[in-house]
């Protein structure tokens, strides 16, 4: 045991709900250390932070850190902590004022200025005194603080919350997937500002699923399975261990032209999709989604510039750029989560907006995935029954599956290895488990479209393969089409024909490698 620790873990065991996790665990870190966790889905990473914040109750053994004796209240106060379940948090309040506003017919809007005040979670409230103007500059948020909450992409809204972290001055920051959804200068930059927390004196506890996330100035990892530390010391030690089972997985993403044939099983269940791409039988129309000269705007913040896009039967895109551009607008206007969409010229599956379909007209032909999707699920429903929702376009379960739909949805849980989590709440799943429940729920109904916003947000490296490898046989063998965006490249799977790149809501050039797959020319 350090002399000199900062923090220790003294044989714990931790409760949630009527279940004990990481039985005996114990951990201890020094001051100026600076550790990783990582582990595959579901092995505990995010269970063991929030018990050394106290979230989760210890059942057995205790917590210490230098000053206050066996309390975690005082530890506490002094960390700062950003997660996926703030994001889900802050969407789904959200949601739920606008629907508010919707039905008062106010135009009003929450300002991205507000998250740095009105929207501290557990004991951690911020000091209303503090100027947002004072934030360090490379988190490059100066320009967002006006703009509406539902302008903002994904990796937008995640700065913000690592800003609001940053205000308390904590001692210990701790970051579980600070780098999931943010394109690579806003991966670059956060890198530079971790790395400059590190050297001013705050400890830093980092959580992901990517070995190229462990920036420089980490000196320590920790490696879970099964809900227990397999692995913990040195950062060369630990990754020299470890690496080989990554890069085994190449390290989830494609590292070649094609993907090793799927399972026998998983092509019986992959057939159900629509008919196989060239099949003149196949009932859809040619022109999936037309917009022309679209433009949102919300006051004098405009999104989305004079955008059009024809998608058409058998294509697959990909949809790029950095956070901001406007993606996550386009995916809202088809999806129906944006009004404005009835202000513009799309036509979706032959049919004018606004033309007399309800959304559920829409939305029948659809799979979607998005980190809105995983914030409108509440507590109290279980992983299977949000899968099973899917077949019903429907937030919850409020109709009984059919024999046949039972075994679907159970076939694709198999497919995606969560058969031993589907009975457990979807709100007490790891992020990287509910983000193959809800793609589960995107598959189940055999869609003719289907839209992935980040899907591989959260997984680790042997699910990612795993699911790129479905993506990619239904891109290419089935007459689904794929709408899929990403800040990785090397996430992108081989079925995708087409690429467009956006950058301040206007298309641009797209000047990247088309590696690893080949692209076919922009229409």
């Amino acid at each position: 045991m350090s002399e000199n620790p900062f923090i220790t873990l003294d044989d714990i065991t931790v409760r949630l709900r009527d279940r004990w996790y990481l039985k005996g665990t114990s951990w201890q870190i020094s001051q100026g250390e600076q550790w990783a966790i990582v582990g595959p889905n579901g092995s505990g990473k995010s269970t063991l932070v929030k018990a050394i914040m106290g979230v989760v109750p210890i059942v057995k053994g205790r917590i210490t850190c230098s000053g206050n004796g066996s309390s975690t209240r005082a530890l506490v106060d002094r960390v700062g902590y950003v997660s996926s379940e703030q994001h889900r948090e802050i969407i789904a309040r959200e949601n739920l004022e606008e629907t508010f506003r919707d039905f008062s017919g106010s135009d009003g809007f929450t300002a991205a200025r507000g998250l740095l005040g009105r929207f501290a979670t557990g004991s951690f409230q911020l000091c209303p005194s503090t100027d947002p103007r004072s934030l360090p500059s490379h988190l490059g948020i100066e320009h967002l603080l006006e703009r509406p909450v539902r302008a903002l992409s994904a990796g937008e809204l995640r700065r913000i919350l690592i800003a609001r972290a940053l205000l308390e001055g904590p001692e210990l920051m701790i970051l579980d997937e600070p780098f999931e959804d943010l394109d690579a200068p806003s991966r670059r930059s956060l890198s530079e500002a971790i790395g400059g927390l590190a050297s001013q004196g705050v400890q830093i506890i980092l959580i992901t699923h990517r070995l190229e996330e462990i920036i420089d100035c980490i000196t320590h990892v920790l490696y879970l399975k099964d809900g227990h530390i397999s692995l913990k010391g040195s950062k060369e030690e630990i990754l020299g261990e470890i690496a080989p089972v990554y890069v085994a997985e190449g390290n989830g993403t494609v590292t070649s032209g094609a993907f090793p044939p799927l399972p026998g099983d998983a092509v019986k269940w992959c057939s159900r999709l629509p008919r196989p791409k060239g099949d003149a039988t196949t009932r859809l129309p040619p022109l999936l989604i037309q917009m022309k000269d679209v433009t949102v705007h919300y006051g004098d913040v405009v999104p989305l510039d004079r955008f059009s896009w024809t998608v058409r039967q058998g294509e697959n895109w990909a949809l790029l750029g950095p956070n901001g551009a406007g993606k996550t607008t386009v995916l809202n206007l088809i999806m129906g989560n944006n009004l404005q969409s009835y202000a513009n010229e799309i036509f979706l599956f032959g049919k004018k907006k606004g033309s007399g379909e309800s959304i559920w007209d829409i939305k029948k032909h659809i799979g979607f995935v998005s980190a809105d999707t995983n914030a409108t699920y509440q507590q109290g429903i279980t992983a299977f029954d949000v899968i099973c929702s899917g077949f019903f376009d429907s937030v919850g379960l409020y109709r009984q599956c059919s024999d046949q739909q039972i075994r679907v949805a159970r076939q694709w849980c198999r497919e995606f290895g969560i058969e031993a989590v589907v009975d457990a709440p979807f709100d007490r799943l790891s992020n990287g488990q509910r983000q193959l429940v809800l793609l589960a729920r995107a598959l189940v109904k055999s869609p003719c479209l289907l839209i992935l916003d980040e899907p591989c947000s959260g997984l680790d490296p042997v699910n990612r393969k795993n699911f790129l490898r479905v993506i990619d046989y239904v891109g290419s063998q089935t007459a689904a089409s794929l709408i899929y965006v990403t800040h990785h490249l090397r996430e992108i799977p081989p079925c995708i024909t087409h690429r467009m790149r956006l950058e301040r809501g206007r298309v641009v050039p797209d000047h990247l490698p088309p590696a690893p797959t080949t692209m076919a020319s922009m229409s």
